[in-house]
């Protein structure tokens, strides 16, 4: 397959690439796409915990992992297809949100998922819930394992603030891109939320969590042409890695007739890049499904 060079990458040549290798996806222009260089590495923040796999041995274990579940056996363990963003006609996803130029991936991927399995706890698709990204990163990222806009953090980290210390809503902490000090509302201590959560290594497990239970969080590695994402199964078409990042995953599709099989998910950079603010990738890529945390419902009796 050709790729793209590594250095000055412009749009038109990842769509000629694209259509020359196979139109799994389209490319086009978007306010992401626009940024420089520089503003398109605080798009990501994450990095692996020190002493865990590599970006890079993270998506060797994925497609290994991935080229395993191939089989009628792995497949049979989940429905075929589901998106919580239509079940039954209904969608559990809480708006898109950006992130902006700050590396903080991880508090918008985590909090994403956090907010729909609040929904469900209380099985109402309309309840209007907003969590504080700034909480859990300006908070959580610099308090308990120094991490800022520039260093970024890992999902680790975020799990365990968020389990331990909890999170409050946005009203309580509103987010705004940029390294701040901790600056919790008088009454914080009585608007934490505190969700328990695990992780999951088996792609069979993560589709049926997925299906039965909610949206789960996951970290890939972002190549230069992902900012260029339009719509589609992103499938690389470049060696040039930029970042690490973190996203919702809120469903998968399967179906032999739909195309390449891939992950549906929800994205921290705005409504206006990709697919409203959505993107599916294939199985294996990028590191995507490496490993995804689960979050459980906030326990009874959590502050």
């Amino acid at each position: 397959m050709s790729k793209l060079p590594d250095i000055d990458m412009k749009l038109e040549d990842i769509q000629k690439v694209i259509s020359e290798t196979g139109n799994q996806w389209e490319a086009g222009d978007n306010p992401i796409q626009r940024l420089s260089d520089e503003e398109k590495k605080y798009r990501g923040g994450f990095v692996p915990k020190p002493g865990t796999p590599s970006l890079q041995e993270r998506e060797q274990q994925a497609k290994a992992k991935t080229a395993e579940a191939k089989t009628a056996e792995a497949k049979a363990a989940a429905v075929e297809k589901f998106d919580w963003r239509n079940v039954n006609g209904q969608n559990w996803i809480t708006p898109i949100k950006d992130q902006g130029n700050c590396g903080s991936c991880v508090a918008f991927g985590t909090i994403a998922t956090a907010e729909v399995v609040t929904r469900l706890q209380h099985s109402q698709v309309g309840l209007d819930v907003d969590y504080s990204e700034a909480d859990l990163f300006y908070c959580g990222a610099e308090k308990q394992d120094n991490r800022t806009c520039v260093n970024g953090w890992w999902l680790e980290g975020s799990h365990t603030y968020l389990a331990a210390e909890g999170v409050v809503d946005e009203a309580c902490f509103p987010y705004t891109a940029g390294d701040q000090a901790c600056n919790l509302c008088a009454d914080w201590q009585d608007r934490k939320k505190k969700f328990p959560s695990n992780k999951i290594t088996d792609i069979k497990m993560m589709k049926e969590w997925i299906s039965t239970t909610g949206p789960l969080t996951t970290a890939f590695t972002v190549y230069e042409d992902f900012f260029a994402y339009k719509n589609g199964v992103y499938f690389p078409k470049t060696d040039k890695v930029v970042a690490g990042h973190c996203v919702s995953v809120v469903g998968y599709d399967d179906t032999v007739n739909y195309g390449d099989p891939h992950w549906i998910c929800k994205n921290s950079w705005g409504p206006d890049w990709g697919m409203n603010g959505f993107f599916k990738i294939g199985y294996g890529q990028c590191g995507i499904d490496h490993e995804m945390w689960a979050i459980k419902p906030s326990p009874p009796g959590s502050i």
